[in-house]
């Protein structure tokens, strides 16, 4: 392996010269910290785990909404060696109960409404929970925790009787391939996905970050927009920023575009990490529509008469995202080529990278002035790519991959992990692609069947239709998204359509999918349903022939 540097070395460079610079802030209220005042939080907590017998190695499960409290938390495992169990809030409270006790988690970190949900007696592992609006002890297993919980304070004092300084930080970073966070990709109670993602991983795509964005300033600010329990939001929204001293924003809540698009005017960030769903919306919203009135139209393609036009409404655009713009970065999935190819005209600062949470998350990317439009990058330093095709360049094939940024395996699933390498190594993503001569790589679809939820959340529709399937009305269903929202296409028992008519049909039906949605996370729920005269068409080995449906 390449000699790879960790990333809190960074993070620690950083503390020399940030110390007093604002770090994390809770943008509707709450925690604000200071670089210096996040390093002395990172030790308190540490010194916490210790006290509460959480040894290095040992699972330290992370469930709330994002916050400066949250990224405290997970900086402290990273830098205490404990391993961090990243659990989206957005799953079931049962789900977030199996997950913790699924991970051997002996502490749990968890936002206040989450914590309501969830019944100690199911995690029996679990030793301590802690508030993350806080960090108030919200149970102990037994004495023993609450008296380390007590002494907690004053022992800090007297370990720092006149405070905690930069030449108190002293990490110690230890062995680059140790499990360093295990990532749920699914809120599924049987043979649940934990991706195992090591420092190295985590260091290499941090290192990616400084190799593709240069240009930053100390004034740079960014607003935190994507779960931070997804690796996506966690490596490009957080740690590529704190280690970099950049000022972090946290929005904490799913904001409506009108509180976003003020949230971007007071904060003024330097870049927006998205998923395609956003900026399309916002594109269709306030762009796209005036792009196709005649006139506008005429001019916007009239070579030399353009150019102004189009530098007018980049630089509109910019303005409302609150004018400090320099790079959005888009992942998750393939833009919507209509507005793909409008960005591109403007010239405005985007690019689009590929990735997935087995790689912690980066496989590819470019930087913008470079971008080739419809591709998702080239692949990056430390990582491989090979199409598994006869003919790469124009029969697609499988997308696969290895490298520094792979996972270790899945948690407690030997089984899922064989079936996702090759024989030789590589990792099996499940998309289709091809590679251009200059390496930019294309994806032409997914083999698996995952949707991408809108703020990056992984979707798996066959747990949804499972639950639809379990109704007597229904023969066969399929989960799809159909703009932005879930929606089931279901084939009805025929003899109960004969016998109750279609109206009586959907009735029960909605009433059905009412129930599915209670045990569902919101980013899952189905939206809408279509019922369908005909079986659906199927391959010779009867599967659902899903992409004539999508």
């Amino acid at each position: 392996m390449n000699k790879m540097e960790h990333f809190l070395t960074h993070f620690q460079t950083r503390l020399q010269t940030h110390w007093n610079k604002p770090s994390l802030t809770d943008y509707y209220g709450g925690a604000d910290y200071t670089l210096g005042q996040v390093a002395t939080a990172m030790r308190k907590i540490e010194m916490l785990m210790d006290l509460m017998d959480v040894k290095q190695g040992d699972k330290v499960a992370l469930c709330g909404k994002n916050c400066a409290n949250w990224g405290v938390a997970f900086l402290s495992c990273m830098a205490a060696r404990r391993v961090a169990v990243s659990i989206l809030p957005d799953f079931t409270p049962e789900a977030v109960m199996y997950l913790t006790d699924h991970s051997d988690a002996k502490m749990l970190f968890a936002s206040d409404f989450i914590w309501k949900t969830l019944d100690p007696q199911q995690m029996p592992q679990l030793q301590a929970a802690i508030l993350l609006e806080d960090f108030e002890l919200a149970y102990a297993a037994n004495e023993g925790i609450e008296q380390a919980y007590a002494q907690w304070q004053t022992a800090f004092l007297q370990a720092y009787p006149g405070g905690f300084q930069l030449s108190d930080v002293h990490y110690q970073l230890g062995d680059l391939d140790a499990l360093a966070v295990i990532n749920y990709t699914s809120g599924t109670t049987s043979s649940p996905k934990g991706v195992m993602l090591s420092y190295r991983s985590i260091s290499s795509n941090i290192a990616s970050a400084y190799e593709h964005m240069r240009d930053i300033k100390d004034t740079d600010t960014l607003v935190s927009i994507l779960p931070m329990a997804h690796m996506f939001g966690l490596v490009l929204e957080f740690l590529y920023e704190v280690t970099t001293g950049l000022h972090i924003y946290f929005l904490g809540k799913t904001p409506s575009p009108t509180q976003l698009l003020k949230a971007f005017n007071d904060v003024k960030p330097f870049m927006i990490v998205c998923v395609p769903m956003v900026v399309e919306k916002i594109f269709r919203k306030a762009i796209l529509p005036k792009l196709r009135k005649p006139l506008l139209r005429v001019l916007w393609n009239t070579p030399l008469v353009n150019i102004p036009i189009r530098k007018k409404v980049k630089n509109r655009f910019i303005q409302a995202l609150g004018g400090n713009l320099r790079y959005v970065m888009i992942g998750g999935a393939a833009l919507n080529q209509e507005v793909e190819r409008t960005m591109k005209q403007m010239k405005l600062p985007y690019t689009v990278g590929y990735g997935m949470t087995e790689c912690g998350p980066l496989i590819a990317f470019e930087d913008w002035p470079r971008f080739a439009p419809t591709s998702c990058g080239k692949t990056i330093s430390r990582m491989e790519v090979r199409i598994d095709s006869s003919d790469p360049l124009h029969v697609p094939g499988e997308i696969q991959t290895r490298g520094e940024n792979l996972m270790i395996g899945y948690y407690k699933n030997d089984e899922a992990t064989r079936m996702t390498f090759t024989a030789d190594g590589w990792l099996r993503t499940g998309d289709l692609g091809l590679m251009d001569k200059k390496g930019n790589i294309f994806i032409k679809g997914r083999s698996k069947n995952m949707i991408l939820g809108p703020s990056g959340q992984n979707i798996y529709p066959e747990e949804i239709e499972d639950k639809i399937c379990s109704f007597r009305y229904v023969m066969e269903a399929i989960v799809v998204d159909r703009g932005g929202k879930i929606t089931a296409l279901i084939y009805p028992d025929p003899v109960r359509l004969r016998k109750h008519g279609e109206e009586g049909v959907k009735r029960a039906l909605r009433n059905h999918i009412d129930n599915v949605n209670s045990e569902l996370p919101k980013y899952e729920q189905i939206m809408d349903f279509e019922l369908r005269k005909e079986e659906f068409e199927k391959t010779p080995k009867k599967s659902i022939k899903r992409y004539l449906y999508s």
